[in-house]
């Protein structure tokens, strides 16, 4: 399930060899298992990055290992097959559900299975709670696992600002 704060956001772009999408365009079911890295879906809103606001999003995840984060070229049918791995030449920021972060399709920090990411380690199938939290004005893209804020996860403090960049949820 999906929440975004004051504006309608919802599920776009996605394999649909793969997933089933709600009719509200808020709930993904994986219909056919494929590797985690093997495709990307995207959210619809596209936020201008110079902003200087904080937006966030509230997931309700009910799978182990998977990638999330913001995208700012989801035009690509090629990115929908995975935008984790492989430089990019436009801003992305991707975090695993271990810890692990990719900017621009290139793994700059390795897994990191400390006690924020536990829920994940074992690709657990429990509900788990993941609030995506984008703050334009500090320039940081972070994560907070089953609302437990006290072991916010900063992964990273220098995105990319400029008129021309709008950022998309991945």
């Amino acid at each position: 399930s999906l929440a975004y704060y004051n504006h309608p956001e919802y599920f776009e772009k996605y394999r649909d060899d793969a997933f089933k999408i709600s009719e509200d365009k808020t709930t993904i079911t994986t219909i056919r298992n494929i590797n985690q890295s093997s495709h990307t879906i995207f959210g619809h809103q596209q936020i201008p990055s110079t902003t200087n606001r904080i937006y966030k999003w509230k997931l309700n995840v009910k799978c182990g290992y998977f990638f999330f984060g913001i995208i700012s070229d989801p035009k690509s049918e090629q990115d929908i097959s995975s935008i984790a791995g492989g430089h990019h030449t436009y801003p992305s920021y991707m975090i695993h559900s271990l810890g692990s972060t990719y900017h621009n399709g290139d793994c700059v920090r390795k897994e990191r299975a400390d006690e924020i990411f536990v829920p994940f380690l074992n690709n657990s199938l429990s509900l788990k709670r993941l609030d995506i939290i984008l703050d334009l004005s500090k320039g940081t893209l972070s994560c907070i696992i089953n609302e437990d804020k006290s072991k916010e996860y900063i992964a990273f403090n220098n995105v990319i600002k400029a008129k021309d960049i709008k950022y998309t949820l991945a």
